[in-house]
């Protein structure tokens, strides 16, 4: 019993919640430049819409990918942090692009995104860890 309450705690301080909320608005605001450039593309350019899904994914991974690396440059990037920036990411990001748009979608198409998010925000936390 007292072993699982130091697991738990163990866990719960690697997590850098000031770092991790920094890491959240970086690439949160990486997305929304991102999709509003891109939005402007489409206004000039007619695309398939399948291409519209597959880049708004790239500018998920990126904006992961570039919160994680300026989040390693003060300290070094805990992989726990990284795969929790994902999903913070993925579901705040869901939230206020609802907002947006003025409809909110629960499916699984939310749950597929938390769970990207989560494995990309890992994948970039292993890379990142592995340069240093």
């Amino acid at each position: 019993m007292e072993q699982e309450k130091v697991s738990k705690r163990k866990i719960f301080d690697a997590i850098d919640f000031k770092n991790l909320l920094k890491g959240v608005l970086i690439a949160l605001s990486f997305s929304i430049v991102c999709i509003l450039i891109f939005a402007m593309i489409l206004k000039f350019v007619d695309m398939n819409t399948n291409w519209i899904v597959n880049i708004n994914q790239i500018i998920k991974v990126l904006s992961i990918l570039i919160a994680c690396i300026i989040m390693s440059k003060k300290e070094k990037v805990n992989i726990v942090n990284a795969m929790i920036l994902g999903i913070c990411y993925s579901i705040i990001s869901f939230f206020v692009f609802s907002a947006l748009s003025g409809h909110f979608t629960f499916d699984y198409t939310l749950l597929f995104n938390v769970i990207f998010a989560g494995i990309i925000g890992l994948i970039c936390g292993v890379i990142i860890k592995g340069l240093k």
